[in-house]
């Protein structure tokens, strides 16, 4: 502030001396104050009411009351008796006073500093009252905090809605009132006051701030006072003048509203903070008020950081200028923004294909309105692609393989411009898959590869080779790569795999297999050659191989050895075998080794010595199988060398003369290959000349297995005598005589004796003899097929012949016989029961040698039973009879059967009492008679039959109304297929059947009794058990139209309608709130005396059925004697 001139001090000096003696002279007056100051100040002693917050007392004053609703209010200046009314927000009082009343809603009120001259219009916002008082003062205030700092001596009343007041100039008790500040700008107010001037006087008002003034006269009480700086504090005095005098002013303080500020805007947005600037507005301005959303800041200067806001939010930023007093605020500019939103995390390319990607990413903390995406290769713009998504995912198509990519993804706010940091990533597509590989010049040590160029881009190719035991790569730019060094026979995996340029990112691979070329095997020989085999051998060649093929002629044959036996050769024939290592792909196989040889001829079969005599031989034999040259043949005895006499032919037959009765010659013939020197296996047999016949042959002692024969020494030399007979049966002896056992019975056979030389095969002419054996009793007679008149015989053929069978058969009273060719018999007209003896004779071809007899005994089987019956049936027993069979028998089985139980029994007589069986079931009865052997049985006669149900039992009846009742019971022991119901009652009968063990039975009559019976049913659905049976009455229905009639004091007439259906009679009660009574009566009407006069009586009336206990629904009335 300025300093102040002697003028204006001398002037304010003598003002207050004015004052002082205006006050003494006044008379003792009460100021009330009554304000709504959130603040308030006393400084002189005081009594207050206050409902205030803080209240402080700072200087001494007289008595003084104090009341306020103002938020804040001070005293700083003496006045003289006085009333100020103020609206004000704000309220000061700074000077002493006496005894006053002061009332205001003012919020805070100050007094200042004087103002400069300005121009007057009418009414003001804000109002301030300086003036000394001396009177003591009331102050009564429910402000939240009061402030009285000044002394008073003058009788003063205060009232102001001004936002803020100050009084400061003394009054006399003509002075202006209610001095207020209607309306407040930056740069005018309009103050108004309550004040009639008398003729020739005007108001002139003063105004300071700071070391500005101004004044102005005007005659209405109200004034405009414009051309104020915005944002200062001005103190307005009104004084009233007449002539040359003046009353004391009063004074009101005011602050001018701060202008608004200018060029408000937003820097250094980020996600969490903006920084706001502006520019300082004209005028003056204590500090800056900074509101969004609900929350404000103060600040100093011209531009605040804010912080802590949230990512991808709308904010609406709202400035003012706060003035000195932090209260009055100017006009706020505001600017609306977005927070950038926040970064995005996590984001990440995967199902990465050869012409699209998967991104994916965290959304980010905060607010964001939608992500845009784009993305770029080296010769694509970043933006020519771009697209948005509100997902955290997107999959990018269409993309080209092999390419290195640049995804970024940005968060953009809901003002669609506002991005948060963008994030890129970058990822090549993979390369797509080479095609068409392919496996050439393929060697022992090494494979040539060739493929296409994949579609798209690639950097180069990896090639991977690998084995069972090694792994090889190489990489390449070319579509073709030799790969050597790999060992033989082995199966490699090769894989052509495109490779992006970030020399990572790889395509689908290309896979394809194949064996190396195993290497040629070493030293093939050939070992053990035989007429049709060979034994090839060598050593394994370098690097592996699977198994070897050995080919010959058109025919390969395969080993996993280094040796094979080759078989099924044809003797005697040149064979060149090639062997060759092959791979376990059993394609690929390696150089062939070879050898070339002759198998040995085969040996000479069907060698065989004809047309013997006692001279010559003629010797044949077969074509060899397979190849020969020709034959060397030789022959020798005991005494001659085996080559002396060796010949060589071409042909398979040669004879030989010249030799010695009698002797043994060894003949030997041998084929030969074609090279003259291979040899087939030689092959000899030796033959003697033949001896001479044997002569008087006889046949003598014969029996059904033997014969002894007897003969005559032939002449001439021999070793023994062979006996034959029957075709192939063979003996011999060096006797002359000899027997022969083990012959079949009945046979006709044919005895030849021949001498045989000493080899044992060579023999002399045969002679011959023909008799037959005896025939053989036959086997395994058996009787089948046994009837009560019949049976049937069956035999095995006998060893040896027969030429018919005699048949004889006895009882002890009969004998029968017949004849057969065959092995079986069917006797008939046999009696029944009885036991026949069977005798069974094989005859041989001269129809009179018998063989022995064969016995067989066995009893007819008896008659089946007739007439089976079951009667007396019970649920656990049954009484069976029968009539006897015609014929034997010894007694008779019964048999009886369910699906879970089996019985047995045996009786002499026609009838039997089967026991302990099971109710309900059905059982099968057997009945066979047995004969005396007691295991032929006849025929059985079967029947079946279901036991009685057993009874039920608990037979209830519930449920009873007047057309119904409800069955139940318990389900018998054993078994049933289901229950019959039947009902019988007045002139209807009823039945129906159930599986339950309940049943509803419907459509009877009321009031009637009716008879209910249960029977149990077995699954004939014709076999019943015992009935169990039980009665009960229907309920009487309900009476209809009940009247009552003839009332008196003591009686009334009742009628009503008869109920549908049978009834026994009517129960009839009737009750009050004292007495109850009752009675019966056969008929539809009934008259009740003995009643109390005036009292409601009930009347209840009940059909009862004819047991007088079933009573049907009751039908009330109620009525007044």
């Amino acid at each position: 502030m300025g300093r102040l001139s002697i003028k204006t001090v001398c002037k304010g000096t003598a003002l207050l001396i004015f004052v002082i003696l205006q006050g003494l002279n006044a008379e003792t007056a009460t100021t009330s104050t009554s304000t709504l100051s959130t603040e308030s100040q006393t400084t002189a002693p005081a009594t207050t009411s206050s409902p205030s917050t803080e209240s402080q007392t700072s200087a001494p004053s007289t008595p003084a009351t104090t009341s306020s609703s103002s938020t804040e209010s001070q005293t700083s200046a003496p006045t003289t008796p006085a009333t100020i009314s103020s609206l004000s927000t704000e309220s000061q009082t700074s000077a002493p006073s006496t005894p006053a009343t002061t009332s205001s809603s003012s919020t805070e009120s100050q007094t200042s500093a004087p103002t400069t001259p300005a121009t007057i219009s009418s009414l003001s916002t804000e109002s301030q009252t300086s003036a000394p008082s001396t009177a003591p003062a009331t102050t009564s205030s429910p402000s939240t905090k009061s402030e009285t700092s000044a002394p008073s001596t003058a009788p003063a009343t205060t009232s102001s809605p001004s936002t803020k007041s100050e009084t400061s100039a003394p009054s006399t008790t003509n002075a202006i009132e209610n001095l207020t500040v209607t309306e407040i700008s930056t740069s005018f107010v309009l103050l108004k006051w309550d004040k009639q001037l008398e003729m020739g006087s005007s108001f002139k008002v003063n105004w300071t701030a700071d070391e500005t003034h101004g004044n102005v006269t005007v005659t209405v009480p109200n004034v405009t006072v414009t051309g104020l700086i915005a944002g200062v504090n001005y103190t307005f005095c009104i004084t009233v003048v007449v002539a040359d005098t003046s009353t004391e002013p009063v004074c009101i303080s005011a602050w001018t509203k701060p202008d608004v500020i200018m060029n408000l805007t937003a820097d250094d947005i980020t996600t969490s903070s903006v920084l706001l600037n502006w520019i300082k507005p004209n005028g003056q301005s204590s500090h800056y008020r900074v509101e969004y959303e609900d929350k404000n800041v103060i600040a100093e200067n011209t531009s605040i950081k804010i912080n802590d806001l949230i990512p991808g939010a709308q904010y609406t930023f709202r400035v003012f200028a706060v003035a000195a007093d932090n209260e009055t605020k100017g006009r706020a500019n505001q600017i609306s923004l977005y927070t950038k939103p926040d970064v995005i995390k996590n984001f990440t390319v995967s199902k990465i294909t050869t012409s699209s990607v998967f991104l994916t990413w965290a959304e980010p903390f905060g607010n964001r309105s939608f992500f845009k995406l784009n993305w770029t290769d080296e010769n694509l713009d970043l933006n020519r692609k771009a697209v948005e998504t509100n997902n955290t995912s997107y999959h990018i198509t269409g993309l080209n393989a092999g390419v290195n990519y640049t995804f970024c993804i940005t968060a953009a706010a809901a003002d669609q411009s506002t991005e948060g940091e963008t994030l890129c990533i970058s990822n090549y597509t993979r390369p797509n898959v080479a095609s068409n590989l392919t496996v050439s010049e393929i060697t022992p040590s090494s494979v040539f590869l060739t493929w296409e160029e994949p579609l798209g881009n690639r950097s180069f190719f990896k090639i991977q080779w690998t084995s069972d035991k090694t792994n090889g790569s190489s990489t390449t730019n070319n579509t073709s790569y030799n790969i050597t060094g790999l060992t033989a026979g082995v199966n490699y995996t090769f894989i052509i795999t495109a490779v992006a340029a970030d020399r990572s990112t790889e395509g689908g691979s290309v896979v394809t297999s194949k064996y190396t070329k195993p290497d040629v095997i070493m030293n093939l020989t050939a070992d053990d050659i035989t007429t049709s085999s060979v034994l090839l051998n060598w050593i394994k060649p370098n690097g592996q191989s699977s198994h070897y093929r050995v080919e010959y002629e058109d025919t390969i044959v395969i080993t996993e050895k280094t040796s094979i036996k080759i078989n099924d050769l044809i003797p005697g024939a040149q064979y060149t075998f090639r062997v060759f290592a092959v791979a376990a792909d059993n394609e690929t196989k390696g150089r062939a080794n070879q050898i070339s040889l002759y198998t040995k001829p085969d040996v000479i079969m069907n060698f065989t010595v004809s047309t013997i005599t006692t001279s010559s031989v003629f010797l044949t034999w077969a074509e060899p199988f397979g190849n020969r040259s020709f034959f060397k043949l030789n022959w020798t005895d005991e005494n001659l060398d085996l080559n002396r006499k060796a010949v060589e032919t071409n042909n398979t037959s040669y004879h030989i003369t010249g030799l010695n009765a009698g002797v043994n010659y060894t003949f030997c013939i041998t084929a030969v290959a074609a090279d003259q020197s291979t040899e087939g296996e030689t092959l000899c047999i030796s033959n003697y000349t033949r001896p001479n016949v044997a002569s008087n042959l006889t046949v003598s002692e014969i029996t059904p297995s033997s014969v002894f024969l007897t003969w005559e020494e032939p002449v001439g030399h021999r070793s023994f005598f062979k006996i034959q007979w029957a075709d192939d049966k063979t003996d011999a002896t060096t006797n002359t005589s000899h027997q022969i056992t083990g012959l079949t019975a009945g046979v006709n056979y044919t005895f030849c004796i021949t001498a045989v030389a000493a080899d044992q095969s060579t023999e002399g002419e045969t002679v011959c003899s023909s008799q037959f054996t005896k025939p053989n009793m036959i086997i395994n007679l058996t009787v089948s097929e046994i009837t009560p008149s019949s049976v049937f015989l069956k035999w095995d053929e006998p060893f040896g012949n027969r030429s018919f069978f005699k048949i004889q058969w006895t009882d002890d009273k009969t004998n029968g016989s017949s004849t057969t060719n065959n092995t079986s018999y069917n006797i008939t007209g046999l009696n029944a029961g009885v036991n026949y003896t069977f005798i069974i004779t094989a005859v041989a071809a001269d129809q009179s040698t018998e063989g022995e007899s064969l016995c067989l005994s066995k009893f007819t089987k008896p008659n089946m039973i007739i007439n089976l019956t079951v009667s007396e049936i019970t649920p656990s027993s049954v009484f069976l009879t029968w009539k006897e069979p015609f014929g034997n028998r010894s007694f008779f089985k019964i048999q009886w059967t369910d699906d879970k139980t089996n019985g047995s029994s045996t009786t002499n007589n026609t009838s039997y009492n089967i026991t302990g069986l099971t109710a309900g079931v059905n059982y099968t009865f057997i009945i066979t008679a047995v004969a005396a052997d007691r295991s032929t049985e006849g025929e059985s006669a079967v029947t079946s039959k279901y036991t009685k149900p057993n009874m039920i039992i608990n037979l209830k009846v519930s449920e009873i109304t007047t057309s119904s009742v409800f069955l139940t019971w318990e389900e018998p022991v054993g078994n049933r297929s289901f229950f019959k119901i039947q009902w019988t009652g007045y002139k209807i009968n009823g039945s129906s059947t159930t599986n339950n063990t309940s049943y509803n039975i419907t459509g009877l009559t009321a009031g009637v009794n009716y008879t209910f019976i249960i029977t149990a049913v077995a699954a004939d659905r014709l076999t019943e058990g015992e009935t169990v049976c039980i009665s009960q009455f229907t309920k009487p229905d309900v009476i209809t139209n009940l009247r009552v009639n003839n009332t008196t004091t003591s009686s009334v007439f009742l009628t009503w309608n008869e109920p549908l259906g049978n009834r026994s009679f009517f129960k009839i009660q009737w009750t009050s709130h004292k007495t109850n009574a009752n009675s019966t009566t056969n008929n539809t009407s009934y008259n009740i005396t003995g009643l109390t006069a005036g009292v409601n009586y009930t009347f209840i009336i009940t059909a009862v059925a004819a047991d007088r206990s079933t009573e049907g629904e009751s039908v009330v009335t109620s009525k007044y004697t």
